[in-house]
């Protein structure tokens, strides 16, 4: 493949599918959409928290109505929880590649010898 065919390969490639966005923006994205799935559960539990409290209803109706308000908030706790389970996941990950940087010290201040030299018992 000739160099000018790669570039204009590399060139509709990048136009069709676009850049990759950083993970900043990626999680961005990922928080407004869990935000706006969120606000509309909330509506719809709204809603239906509404029809269960009407007196006009029956019980057996309103007790249906009960049971359906469960589902959003179900939903809602499962974002919820896949989000913080995300961002603890992603801390972690932080911390394992400090460690491995050997950026974090020891919690009693004691450093742990470098990796290459052999500690005084070796000796």
């Amino acid at each position: 493949m000739s160099e000018s065919t790669e570039a204009e390969v590399n060139n509709l490639v990048e136009k069709f599918l676009g850049r990759a966005p950083s993970p900043a923006t990626t999680d961005l994205i990922k928080s407004v959409h869990r935000d706006e799935v969120l606000s509309r559960l909330a509506s719809i539990l709204d809603a239906a928290f509404k029809k269960t409290v009407e007196q006009k209803r029956n019980i057996k109706a309103q007790q249906r109505w009960f049971t359906i308000c469960g589902y959003p908030v179900q939903v809602m706790a499962r974002l919820v929880r896949v989000l913080e389970y995300e961002k603890l996941r992603g801390d972690m990950d932080d911390l394992k590649r400090k460690f491995a940087a050997r950026y974090v010290k020891s919690p009693r201040g004691l450093d742990p010898p470098p990796r290459n030299e052999p500690t005084k018992g070796d000796v």
